[in-house]
C-alpha cells in the first residue's frame, strides 16, 4: 500500500502559500487604505483644532488688553475708543466643520456656550461707555469672573478635542 501522506502534507503546504500569496496583497492594500483614510481624517481634525484654539488665545488675548485698558482710561471718550477697539479686533469662530471628519453636534455645542460667555463679557464692556467712573471697577470684577468661565469654556472645548482626536 502506497503512504500518500507526505505528498498530501505538501500539497496542502503548496496550495496554502500559493492562496497566501493572492490573498496577502489585497490585504495589506485594504490596510493600508484604511490607514490613509485615518490619517488624513487625524489631520483634518487637527488643522481644524488649531485654528479653534489659536481663535480662542487671540480673543482671551484682546479681553485682557480691553480689561487693562479700561482700568487706565481717564474719561468716557476713551472707554468707547476701547469697546470700538475691541469690536474690530475681536475674531469669530469658524464652526464649518465637515460631519464627514467627526461629530461636531458636541464640539458645536461646546463653542456655543464659549461664545455665549464671550458676549456676556462684551455686553458688560459695552455698558461700560455709559457708567460712572466708580462704578467701573465693579464692572471690572465681573469681567475677571466672566474671564475664569471663559476660561473653564475653552478647557472643555479641548478637552472635546482630545477625545475627538483619540477616536
Amino acid at each position: 500500500m502506497l503512504n500518500l501522506t507526505p505528498y498530501l502534507t505538501a500539497l496542502v503546504m503548496l496550495l496554502s502559500i500559493i492562496v497566501g500569496t493572492i490573498i496577502s496583497p489585497r490585504i495589506q492594500h485594504k490596510m493600508g487604505l484604511q490607514s490613509g483614510r485615518k490619517d488624513v481624517l487625524f489631520r483634518k481634525k487637527l488643522e481644524y483644532f488649531e485654528k479653534i484654539i489659536e481663535t480662542i488665545e487671540k480673543n482671551k488675548k484682546t479681553y485682557i488688553q480691553i480689561m487693562h485698558s479700561i482700568k487706565e482710561a481717564k474719561n468716557k471718550k476713551e472707554i468707547k475708543g476701547i469697546i470700538e477697539e475691541l469690536r474690530k479686533s475681536r475674531k469669530n469662530f469658524m464652526i464649518m466643520a465637515s460631519p464627514l471628519y467627526f461629530n461636531t453636534e458636541k464640539f458645536s455645542e461646546k463653542i456655543v456656550r464659549f461664545v455665549r460667555v464671550e458676549k456676556e463679557i462684551f455686553n458688560r464692556i459695552s455698558v461700560l461707555e455709559n457708567k460712572e467712573k466708580k462704578d467701573i471697577p465693579v464692572l471690572i470684577e465681573q469681567l475677571k469672573k466672566d474671564f475664569i468661565i471663559l476660561t473653564k469654556r475653552e478647557e472643555e472645548i479641548i478637552i472635546e478635542m482630545k477625545r475627538e482626536l483619540s477616536r
